[in-house]
């Protein structure tokens, strides 16, 4: 029976440490403000707030014009969480974000659930190198992703509990679980497959289904509610949202056609796979080789050398033109490898080959590689704890009963979920992010930690670890405080803009272009944002003589409004400008590179008066 125990009781050692944990975890998020979807979210719980059983009931401007809010996608479960944090606190953002608290409970207790199943041991520093690594430290928001992931991992992690005692109570609650977390993000979908995968697997298909199928009927019976209340299922409007690309390229593609151009669209998100993985992957490069047997000494300069990538990435600012005019695409766009190639693309490029090298060795000596006969004790011990299935004698085996044992189904069935992972990925991705790694980068970190728990014997290699765990805690503070300064950026430049012009002319009239954290503020500091006419039969906005007009730089994501020289002119640039050489917004966010050189000022927001009346149109777009 496993040993993984259930119990929140803070007065064990074991259970304050996880609290402590998760606490870092929310706090550190607690302080920075809202960034990015934050401000769709934001809409959306303010809504539910005001009107619970029509979450879709508005029209929301996001993009470039006001949008039927069943339009942007943001389903339910997070924006009906956080409206209770409005009901209680009101509209404030660091108690917004620790209401956050349980999600954060959730995701430390599944990931310590898991390494303490699969990599026994372990489990404090590969939990502590996952939770403040750069994939998870500045990714948790008020965004959909980790809150998504917590209750996915928390359903696996409650289902093998179910699968070793067989109680169809506890495959309920893992049901429940994995359908809350495909109602928080729709990559939640991945959390039933698994454990349907792992009652395959183990023999336990009665309680496995079980939990799918409540998984299944707590997903569609939301998606009715929603379809009573707004004539449209979200899911489904989204899902046929979804292919935008193959009915813009090709209208008419159906059948074998359609699946094909759909398979090399999403092949487009390889490229950007390798350079994400690179910039947030070095720990579990170190992971890998530690786990692999390297020495001491090279494990410590392998940490070093990967260190020192970072280093260059942010004091070097080179740049090389290339265009590779022959590899075009079948969907008729720009040649597939064209423009700037800098350091970044240089060094995470080559840290994301370095990424699959090492991980597709673990896999190797994890499927192919035999094990010693010391090693026979170390898996007799630990069978019990992973699946819960009786002691084996491994010499006793033989070759081909060996491949079938329940301890190396463990191995196939981790294998098999890094696959699911990266299929997810390529099938559930719209655009490249961070967070549309979370599952591999967990579930790689399981299979490298497992190899490890088997090879590192010793004290002294076991601690080696700790130097990866090191590596990852050391990247995701630099990640998080290069995140927080960017968000604080937009901020200050949404609010900057406003004194500025309020100090002039305290009932101004002000317009401004903007997207994401700037769009919040700057609708909180009292602006209105441009929409512009012509298209989609939208009225569009007519600026008045007198007005004035916000626009930031090209750094920032913004609705593209070409300013008229004729109808305006320049007043002031306000600069929000400091020494740090790194960004992550936007391609933390949404692009291939996750951590860029920065140079120049940090934000750069151009105020004009308007001195003609002026209806922008999309004609206009740069």
């Amino acid at each position: 029976m496993p040993t993984v125990p259930l119990s929140l009781d803070l007065r064990r050692p074991h259970v304050r440490h996880l609290a402590v944990l998760a606490v870092l975890f929310t706090l550190l998020n607690a302080v920075k403000p809202l960034q990015i979807d934050d401000s769709a979210y934001y809409c959306f719980a303010r809504q539910i707030s005001q009107d619970p059983l029509h979450p879709y009931g508005f029209d929301m401007f996001w993009y470039t014009w006001p949008h039927p809010a069943n339009e942007i996608l943001a389903p339910p479960l997070l924006p009906y969480w956080w409206s209770i944090a409005l009901h209680l606190f009101g509209d404030h953002t660091f108690l917004s974000k620790l209401w956050l608290a349980p999600f954060s409970i959730l995701f430390v207790w599944s990931l310590d659930a898991l390494f303490r199943r699969f990599a026994r041991g372990l489990e404090t520093p590969l939990l502590w190198m996952t939770v403040l690594s750069p994939t998870f430290l500045p990714s948790l928001n008020l965004m959909l992703d980790v809150p998504a992931l917590a209750l996915a991992l928390t359903g696996i992690v409650v289902f093998f509990r179910a699968a070793a005692r067989d109680s169809l109570l506890l495959a309920v609650g893992a049901g429940i679980f994995a359908g809350l977390a495909a109602q928080t993000k729709y990559t939640g979908f991945l959390a039933p497959a698994v454990i349907l995968l792992y009652g395959l697997m183990f023999r336990r298909i009665l309680v496995g289904a079980a939990a799918f199928a409540v998984a299944a009927l707590l997903f569609v019976s939301w998606e009715l509610f929603i379809i009573q209340q707004h004539g449209q299922s979200h899911f489904l409007y989204h899902l046929h949202d979804s292919d935008w690309i193959v009915r813009e390229h090709h209208p008419n593609a159906a059948g074998l056609e359609y699946i094909w151009v759909r398979i090399v669209a999403k092949a487009d998100n390889a490229g950007p796979l390798l350079t994400i993985l690179g910039a947030i992957c070095p720990p579990l490069i170190l992971l890998n080789l530690i786990a692999l047997g390297v020495r001491r000494s090279y494990a410590i300069a392998a940490g070093i050398i990967l260190a020192l990538g970072f280093v260059c990435v942010a004091v070097m600012d080179e740049r090389f033109f290339i265009e590779l005019t022959a590899m075009q695409s079948y969907l008729d766009r720009e040649p597939a490898v064209s423009g700037l190639l800098t350091i970044d693309h240089l060094v995470y490029g080559f840290y994301g080959l370095l990424t699959l090298g090492t991980a597709g060795c673990v896999l190797w000596y994890l499927c192919v590689r035999g094990e010693d006969e010391e090693y026979s004790v170390v898996l007799a011990e630990s069978l019990e704890t992973s699946v819960g299935a009786p002691l084996l004698t491994v010499e006793a085996e033989s070759s081909w009963r060996w491949l079938l044992s329940p301890f190396r189904r463990i191995d196939y069935f981790l294998i098999v979920w890094l696959l699911l992972e990266v299929m997810g990925y390529f099938a559930l991705t719209p655009f490249p992010a961070v967070r549309r790694v979370f599952g591999v980068v967990v579930v790689g970190t399981l299979l490298a930690g497992r190899l490890a728990s088997r090879r590192c014997r010793s004290a002294e290699q076991r601690r080696l670890v700790w130097l990866a765990g090191a590596l990852s805690i050391g990247l995701g503070l630099l990640f998080w405080s290069v995140d927080t300064n960017d968000a604080y950026a937009e901020k200050r430049a949404a609010e900057d803009a406003a004194e500025f012009i309020r100090a002039r002319e305290p009932d101004a009239t002000i317009w401004y272009v903007g997207h994401w954290g700037f769009q919040h503020y700057a609708e909180r500091a009292g602006m209105i944002p441009v929409i512009p006419g012509g298209i989609q039969r939208v009225e569009g906005s007519r600026l008045r003589k007198g007005d004035w007009f916000v626009k930031p730089d090209w750094r920032l994501n913004q609705q593209m409004v070409r300013v008229s020289k004729w109808h305006t002119e320049p007043v002031e640039d306000r600069v929000t400008a400091d020494h740090l050489p790194l960004r992550t917004v936007q391609g933390y966010y949404g692009g291939r590179i996750p951590l860029e050189h920065h140079s120049g000022p940090r934000v750069t927001v151009s105020i004009f008066r308007v001195t003609e009346d002026w209806s922008p149109w999309v004609e206009t777009w740069e």
